[in-house]
């Protein structure tokens, strides 16, 4: 028996889709904003008007982490008062080895995970 283009599963099936793509999407804009090893103002303003356009997202890793990140960042005057987020080669490396660096994010460290 034949489904109906209005059926459930498949609009599930269709939206995950177009989350996937979405995800995608932002890896590609982060990378980006990060090609000379530092994001400033504008380039987080720009993630952030991204994703607001791209609310199906914001529930999926990492843009749900990434959302709340940057909106707490920008809110406070993060990137503002420190100007760049700044990434540097990682001092230790992780038991398990991958494309992980140390972060610093006004004043504090962080291990940002680079994607391939």
């Amino acid at each position: 028996m034949a489904r109906e283009p209005n059926d459930y599963a498949l609009r599930s099936i269709h939206a995950d889709r177009v989350v996937k793509r979405q995800i995608d999407e932002l890896i590609g804009l982060s990378k980006g904003a990060l090609l000379d090893g530092n994001v400033g103002q504008h380039g987080a303003d720009g993630i952030l008007v991204w994703l607001h356009g791209n609310v199906e997202c914001l529930d999926t890793w990492p843009a749900s982490v990434l959302y709340d990140r940057l909106r707490a960042m920008l809110t406070d005057g993060g990137l503002l008062s420190v100007g760049l987020v700044k990434t540097k080669p990682a001092t230790k490396r992780p038991a398990r080895s991958g494309p992980l660096e140390l972060c610093e994010i006004a004043g504090l460290s962080c291990f940002l995970l680079r994607f391939a």
